[in-house]
């Protein structure tokens, strides 16, 4: 019978959990005007920066429509002009008497309404150069296009939605935390993360939100955990192993997992007393890897049968192998 020492260590209590990846934010890129799409400049899947170019809207009438407002801009500047020059001649002549009061308080009105004039016209100008301003749809955030919903030729209005873009660097990991292990998990706390379809290496991340409300499915609260992406390996969708720790055992006694026998639902060790195997009930508080975390009739050095184990009986005569 192959045997193995009881030792004990200090060993840390985790949480095992299941994980799903999604972008960390996700955008509905609008047009800021109405028109028709005159060009597209990205396509879905493309990676791109903030401030990119995704689409143009047609902005021909809009050019014109600027023409006559700054023609009007022009008018009313030069209206502004002869209301001056009419109300300087008028306070001459005011000067001289040769004409009333009131005659001078009407040429300063006209002067206020041409001033006023040209500040509308002012506005009307800055309005339709925002408005082709606008027929130029940007990126509003770093991110990959994940969905383009028109086509070249199409009307839209600001209520459509022309793309939508996903950031995955960082990624977010949702998970639920059971109700009995809350207490145990706060923001910022370290996360281990492996994604068994692509390495075992395991990658860090930080518990970034804890919902205050269960999910009445589940009972469990759900829990976003934030995961640099470098390289934008990871997509969304993928299913993760989440691994927090909770509490740390001090000077725990441990087995190898083949020294468990589970007889009916309890488990038991093979204890080797002299030239037997005495079989010891055992509970297990958790498992680590390839080995368990044991309480019970058992101590620091003692020998536990790990081969051969599964048909031994209480008392049974064994000879050791080491």
């Amino acid at each position: 019978m192959r045997v193995v020492e009881l030792v004990r260590e200090d060993v840390t209590e985790e949480l095992d959990l299941t994980g799903t990846a999604r972008p960390w934010d996700e955008f509905e890129v609008s047009a800021e005007v109405s028109g028709r799409i005159s060009a597209l400049h990205v396509e879905e899947g493309e990676w791109v920066q903030k401030g990119r170019l995704m689409a143009e809207l047609d902005r021909s009438k809009r050019d014109l429509q600027l023409e006559a407002r700054q023609a009007d801009l022009e008018r009313t500047r030069i209206d502004v002009e002869f209301a001056r020059k009419r109300l300087a001649r008028g306070e001459s002549l005011l000067a001289k008497g040769a004409i009333s009061q009131a005659e001078v308080d009407t040429l300063e009105q006209a002067v206020q309404v041409a001033e006023s004039a040209v500040r509308l016209a002012e506005i009307a100008v800055d309005t339709i150069r925002e408005e082709i301003e606008d027929t130029r749809v940007l990126a509003p955030a770093t991110g990959r296009v994940s969905a383009r919903t028109v086509s070249l030729g199409e009307t839209v209005s600001p209520s459509g939605i022309l793309f939508r873009l996903i950031q995955i660097d960082p990624l977010k990991i949702v998970t639920e935390i059971p109700e009995a292990h809350l207490h145990l998990i706060r923001p910022g706390q370290a996360v281990r993360i492996v994604f068994e379809a692509l390495s075992p290496q395991p990658r860090r991340g930080t518990v970034h939100f804890i919902h205050p409300v269960a999910n009445p499915s589940s009972g469990a609260f759900p829990t976003e955990v934030r995961l640099p992406n470098p390289g934008r390996r990871l997509q969304p969708g993928m299913v993760a192993r989440v691994r927090l720790e909770t509490s740390t055992l001090r000077d725990a006694l441990l087995a190898p997992l083949d020294a468990l026998v589970d007889l009916e639902g309890r488990y038991f060790v093979y204890v080797v007393d002299g030239e037997k195997a005495v079989r010891r009930p055992v509970e297990v508080r958790q498992r680590i890897g390839a080995r368990a975390v044991l309480e019970g009739n058992v101590a620091e050095g003692d020998e536990v049968v790990t081969g051969g184990n599964q048909n031994l009986t209480d008392g049974a005569a064994v000879e050791v192998v080491r």
